[in-house]
């Protein structure tokens, strides 16, 4: 089952508001993604993925300056803050909020990019279908990227999800 729906954020920055939690688990490490170089498609530095955070509600976070990527990763309780180059980079942040159980996860695929300054961020959701045995425990689920943002003055969110069957 595949729902989609966009999310737009306009101007370059969307500030989050979100209630502390206890510490994160660590998060994965940091990799840098390869696109596939489709036309329009912005390169990607991931900055990690976690299960946990302090992400009590869904959030999209845009952040083109130093302020509001401090502000951001603050409330998110994820442990040190990854550097970004303003310069270059744009961080992207997706939080799904609590899910009730373990198996879902969230992940940034790509950003792509018009010749007319805005930015499309394709983001996947999966969770477990509701048949599945589900075990107690929230998670939090949050995906950063870094993303070559240099034109890109407007930017949407454009959101897939997948139900993963039962093992």
């Amino acid at each position: 089952m595949r729902i989609y729906s966009a999310v737009p954020v306009l101007g370059v920055a969307f500030l989050l508001v979100l209630s502390p939690t206890p510490p994160a688990a660590p998060p994965t490490p940091a990799t840098p993604v390869t696109p596939s170089r489709t036309a329009g498609e912005l390169p990607l530095r991931r900055l990690g993925t976690w299960t946990t955070s302090g992400a009590r509600e869904a959030r999209r976070v845009v952040a083109r300056d130093v302020r509001t990527w401090i502000d951001a990763w603050e409330e998110l309780h994820l442990g040190p803050r990854p550097p970004i180059d303003f310069a270059h980079e744009a961080a992207v942040v997706v939080a799904l909020g609590v899910q009730p159980s373990g198996g879902w996860e969230v992940r940034i695929e790509r950003v792509t990019a018009g010749g007319d300054g805005h930015a499309v961020v394709e983001v996947v959701v999966r969770g477990p279908d509701h048949a599945c045995a589900l075990d107690g425990g929230d998670t939090a689920p949050v995906d950063a990227v870094g993303v070559a943002a240099g034109a890109v003055r407007s930017w949407e969110f454009a959101e897939r999800r997948e139900v993963r069957p039962c093992p």
